[in-house]
């Protein structure tokens, strides 16, 4: 099976590797030519996840086992190269806005009840 590489809505082939490569429910990538939103497959999503832990915690590993801190270069030039491997490997899948919206709305609660949780354990166990 091969990559859709254009957009779901009108097949134009203006979305950047970039954009292709960050897309989601909450930042889905937008369409210059017809303005459709449209995100990746949750296997890609996971994929490029992994492959950014896998970055930063081997880059730190590295980084403090021979005390160069240069080694944390391969982070951003790891996920610049992650980019453009993975981001046409990969098709596209259309969403609608309201689905965007109710996931952004989903995420900001989460945020501000671990938010809360993390000011009452504050207050609770105290700041000593």
């Amino acid at each position: 099976m091969t990559a859709r590489l254009g957009c779901p809505h009108c097949d134009a082939a203006m979305i950047s590797g970039w954009h292709r490569f960050h897309a989601s429910y909450a930042l889905p990538a937008r369409c210059p030519s017809c303005g459709g939103l449209c995100l990746l497959s949750l296997s890609a999503q996971t994929l490029r996840s992994l492959v950014f832990e896998l970055l930063l915690w081997s880059s730190a590993l590295l980084a403090l086992a021979l005390r160069n801190w240069l080694i944390f270069l391969f982070l951003p030039v790891g996920v610049v190269l992650g980019a453009a491997l993975f981001g046409p490997l990969f098709s596209f899948r259309p969403v609608e806005k309201g689905t965007v919206v109710a996931v952004r709305r989903v995420a900001i609660r989460q945020s501000l009840v671990a938010a809360f949780a993390v000011g009452a354990a504050w207050l609770l166990l105290g700041s000593e």
